[in-house]
């Protein structure tokens, strides 16, 4: 009598005889790329699970870049960097590549319980520590080159209409020539001038643009004119604005230099003697100021050079440098009333 299995049962007692005859399949060097050994750092290094083993390395800078690996000759390379700030003599220095040595088995053999290479790979380490990396040295300014302010500019004036006419004013193109001996000094760290002086009994005076504080101590002596030889009152607008700019800077002893000069070549703009009023008040002149003031408030109700060019000009003047402005006007305001009664 014949006995005869299954076809299904000899089927798998093939497979099971031909996964009992294959030995067990690790990987070979040359599977293992420096891409996936530094990938497998990576994770261990960041890794919530492994902070703890990491506690020893504190003062060195461990990243997955600076590990290489040749697939060759079972070669791993690293070399960390010390912490800036932070030095170890060479006991510490051993101590930390034996432990580094140790962590790198850890990595390679025991990390996740998923050897990269078989337990006996005959794997060398060359392990060393870096000195820190060299901060880069602070920069200097460039010094800005000395040499005088260009001699020419262009800036917007505005013009009135006259009465009867359809529009209220408008701007035009103004070429303006500068004093030749304005120039620009050559700036460096040691010469920039210390910040303005506030005084603690004095309230703050404000400009709109940043609400920048323009108190002086009452102390700063008036500065000397500006040379005015060879120019006239068509030069007076450049001068202004110039002032105008040098003011928003908070440069007021420049400022004032420029304003003093517009309403000596051109005395009836009442733009002009409010800003040499606001000057000579910041840096206390106060006298000047009351006389200049008064100046100004005179031609602005004989509207020279225009109610709305004027408030143009001082619309960025806020705080208490408005409230001085307005009380001015007002005190004017009633004296003319009382006298014409």
């Amino acid at each position: 009598m014949r006995f005869s299995l299954p076809a299904s049962l000899i089927g798998l007692m093939l497979v099971v005889g031909t996964l009992l005859a294959r030995p067990d399949e690790k990987p070979k060097p040359s599977d293992v790329t420096e891409v996936q050994f530094q990938m497998r750092v990576r994770a261990y290094l960041k890794d919530p699970d492994t902070q703890a083993d990491l506690n020893d390395f504190a003062k060195l800078v461990l990243t997955a870049e600076d590990v290489k690996w040749n697939v060759e000759t079972w070669k791993v390379t690293w070399k960390p960097q010390l912490k800036v700030g932070v030095t170890i003599d060479d006991t510490e220095k051993l101590q930390l590549k034996d432990q580094l040595k140790e962590l790198l088995k850890d990595i390679v053999f025991r990390y996740q319980k998923k050897p990269l290479l078989p337990s006996s790979s005959p794997v060398q380490y060359d392990l060393d520590i870096r000195p820190p990396a060299q901060l880069p040295a602070p920069t200097r300014p460039t010094p800005v080159p000395q040499g005088p302010v260009v001699s020419y500019f262009y800036v917007w004036v505005y013009a009135p209409a006259p009465c009867g006419s359809c529009c209220k004013g408008w701007f035009y193109l103004a070429l303006v020539k500068v004093p030749t001996e304005i120039h620009v000094p050559t700036v460096t760290p040691e010469s920039l001038p210390a910040p303005e002086q506030t005084s603690p009994d004095r309230e703050g005076d404000y400009v709109a643009a940043g609400n920048s504080l323009l108190v002086s101590d009452g102390n700063v002596p008036r500065p000397t004119a500006l040379n005015l030889a060879g120019m006239g009152p068509r030069d007076a607008p450049g001068l202004f604005w110039e002032g105008f700019r040098l003011f928003h800077q908070r440069n007021h002893t420049a400022a004032l230099r420029h304003f003093e000069g517009a309403t000596k070549l051109a005395d009836d703009d009442a733009r002009y003697w409010y800003y040499r009023a606001l000057c000579d008040r910041i840096l206390g002149h106060n006298k000047s100021a009351q006389q200049s003031v008064r100046r100004a408030v005179e031609l602005h109700h004989q509207g020279k050079p225009g109610t709305e060019a004027i408030g143009l000009s001082l619309e960025r003047i806020q705080g208490s440098l408005r409230r001085w402005l307005r009380e001015a006007r007002e005190n004017s305001d009633s004296i003319e009333r009382v006298a014409s009664r």
